[in-house]
C-alpha cells in the first residue's frame, strides 16, 4: 500500500514538472516570436522616429551575428523598457544623436526565457556588433570587457572621446559580479 502511494506521489510529481517545462518552452517560444514580429514592424514602419507617439514600439535592434542574438529594444520611457520583461535600455545613455553617444544596454544571462545576453561571454575582442538606432544602421566592434561588483552603483570605463556600445549583464561564474562589454563604432576603432 505504501509502495502504491509512493508510486503515485512520483508520478504526480513527475507530470506536474512535465507541465511546468511545457509551459516554459511554449513561453519562450512566444516571446521569440513577439520579439520577429516587431522587429519585422520595426523595419516596415514608415513613420519617422520622432512621429512615433508608441511606446510599445522597438527604438533599436542589437545584431550580433557571432552568437545569434538578433533582439529589439524599447525607449527609456516605454513601460516595455523593463530588465525582467526584455533588453533594458539604461537611462544614463547618452543618445547616438550627440556627439560621443554612449548607449548601455543590460539583460540576464542564465536559462530563463529573458536571458537573452547569455552568451555575450563568447563574444571575442574585435568582435563585431549592429546597432540599428531610429532605422540607422551603426557598427561597432567590441574592445574590452571587465568585471565589477554588483552593488548598485556602475562605474563605465571608456574613451569619452568616442561613441559607444556597452553591454551589461551578469558573470558567468560569479553571481556577485557583473561583466560590461565596451564597444566602439567601427569608424573609431583604430
Amino acid at each position: 500500500m505504501l509502495n502504491k502511494i509512493f508510486s503515485l506521489i512520483i508520478c504526480a510529481f513527475i507530470l506536474i514538472l512535465s507541465c511546468l517545462e511545457g509551459y516554459n518552452i511554449i513561453d519562450t517560444k512566444n516571446i521569440k516570436n513577439k520579439n520577429e514580429d516587431n522587429i519585422i514592424a520595426y523595419y516596415q514602419e514608415n513613420k519617422s522616429f520622432e512621429e512615433k507617439e508608441n511606446h510599445y514600439e522597438y527604438l533599436g535592434i542589437l545584431n550580433i551575428k557571432d552568437i545569434k542574438l538578433n533582439r529589439g529594444f524599447y525607449s527609456k520611457e516605454s513601460p516595455l523598457n523593463d530588465l525582467s520583461k526584455n533588453i533594458y535600455y539604461l537611462k544614463e545613455s547618452i543618445p547616438l544623436e550627440e556627439k560621443n553617444s554612449m548607449i548601455i544596454l543590460a539583460a540576464h544571462r542564465g536559462t530563463s526565457k529573458i536571458s537573452f545576453f547569455n552568451n555575450l561571454d563568447k563574444l571575442k575582442i574585435g568582435s563585431e556588433i549592429e546597432l540599428n538606432y531610429k532605422g540607422e544602421n551603426y557598427k561597432y566592434i567590441l574592445s574590452f570587457k571587465y568585471n565589477e561588483l554588483k552593488d548598485g552603483r556602475l562605474s563605465i570605463y571608456r574613451d569619452k572621446n568616442k561613441d559607444s556600445l556597452i553591454l551589461i549583464t551578469c558573470n558567468k561564474f560569479d553571481k556577485k559580479r557583473q561583466t560590461i562589454y565596451v564597444s566602439y563604432r567601427r569608424e573609431e576603432v583604430k
